[in-house]
């Protein structure tokens, strides 16, 4: 059979309600992080008994990475599919574990971040497995955990040894194709002001009010005014602020912690110098009395180039399938695609169904065709692995 035949007969193996149903267990499964061990095993036994080559990546006593194997044996595999099994903790108490179908729109917490992109792995793995013979090369499957704290999962199957030629990150992208991502940084900013009787506020120096200048003249400072032709803006949230005793008191301490999302050219240092020069602004014109700053969790920008093979072997498979170019995009938040290319040098794509915008809300949903049309856009890649081979 020529490759043509052999691509649509697997597109056709490609289906809706399996991916439904999956998709709807998955969410029913909490898996926040700390607590992936319930939905490693779901998925660990189902690829079992799907026929999927299958182990446990121990990354502590009480978690695994699930990592899957299909198609011809090589010492390295051509391509990674990697996607984090737990979510964020539920922040407003109203975010619903239980799967809800509203005509194409699948509702559940972590539908989006990224559930649908596991059932898009579980289902791609389970149909290449009937078409190992006409592979020309292998595919691994990463189910990691820990993605939305520390990286872990990613980290320790790094660390294992676990290497591909290509990977793509089933993250969310809105059926965009993402070589690119924003970088990272963790800031704690801790604001000290001099405590008084509540009473009599002009007696003492209110951490709280420095903080909120701080907010001010940070989110107006120089970080966030240069425009990148791919990147767009810096921006950042603010995570927590903690200030105050509840009692009669002018709050002498205030932390502030925010994530920052960076350009290419914005160095861990460079923030740090920023944020220096404002508090110390602040400190010498009366507002503070004194500050603590801590930095954590820095990754730098990545950028793939748009030639290479990756992309355009994916950009291929998605004309191929949906008869469109696809976009190119930055992905705005960190992915394990950081730790993918710059720990292991693994040239690494984003590409995933669902919005990242509505992801850790109430409101989390996917478009069930969005998942379908990723499903057999991953299934398209797998079988031109042969491509990816000849096209180092």
């Amino acid at each position: 059979m020529t490759t043509s035949i052999i691509l649509n007969k697997a597109i056709e193996k490609v289906k809706k309600d399996n991916i439904v149903n999956t998709l709807k267990k998955l969410i029913s499964i909490p898996s926040i992080t700390g607590m992936e061990r319930e939905i490693s095993e779901y998925i660990f036994n189902t690829l079992s008994e799907w026929g999927v080559s299958v182990q446990k990546n121990w990354v502590d006593k009480k978690r695994f990475n699930v990592i899957a194997h299909v198609g011809v044996k090589e010492k390295i595999p051509s391509l990674m599919l990697n996607g984090h099994m737990d979510t964020v903790f539920p922040e407003t108490g109203e975010e619903s574990f239980e799967p809800k179908v509203v005509g194409d729109k699948l509702y559940g917490f972590g539908s989006v971040d990224m559930k649908s992109g596991l059932s898009a792995m579980m289902e791609t793995a389970r149909i290449l497995v009937e078409f190992e013979n006409h592979m020309d090369g292998e595919i691994i499957f990463s189910f990691v955990v820990d993605e939305e704290k520390d990286g872990k999962g990613t980290l320790h199957l790094v660390e294992s040894g676990i290497r591909s030629r290509w990977a793509i990150v089933t993250e969310p992208t809105n059926m965009k194709i993402a070589p690119w991502q924003m970088g990272y940084l963790d800031v704690a900013i801790t604001i000290y002001g001099r405590p008084a009787h509540g009473g009599f506020p002009t007696k003492g120096l209110n951490a709280i009010y420095g903080a909120f200048r701080f907010l001010e003249l940070f989110a107006n400072s120089k970080l966030f005014k240069v425009e990148d032709k791919i990147f767009g803006k810096a921006s950042f949230n603010v995570n927590k602020i903690i200030g105050g005793s509840g009692q009669l008191i002018v709050p002498h301490q205030c932390r502030i912690e925010i994530n920052i999302n960076l350009l290419p050219e914005q160095s861990e240092n460079v923030v740090r110098k920023e944020i220096i020069r404002i508090l110390r602004g602040l400190k010498n014109n009366g507002h503070i009395s004194n500050f603590k700053i801590t930095l954590s969790d820095y990754g730098p920008a990545v950028k793939l180039s748009s030639n290479e093979p990756i992309v355009r072997i994916v950009r291929d498979a998605y004309r191929k399938v949906l008869g469109v170019n696809p976009e190119l995009s930055v992905m705005k938040s960190w992915t394990d695609a950081e730790t993918l290319i710059t720990k292991a040098k693994i040239p690494t794509i984003i590409f995933g169904p669902g919005d990242i915008t509505i992801a850790h809300t109430p409101e989390e949903h996917v478009s069930i065709k969005d998942v379908l049309d990723t499903t057999k856009i991953y299934v398209a890649t797998a079988l031109n692995l042969r491509l990816l081979r000849r096209n180092p």
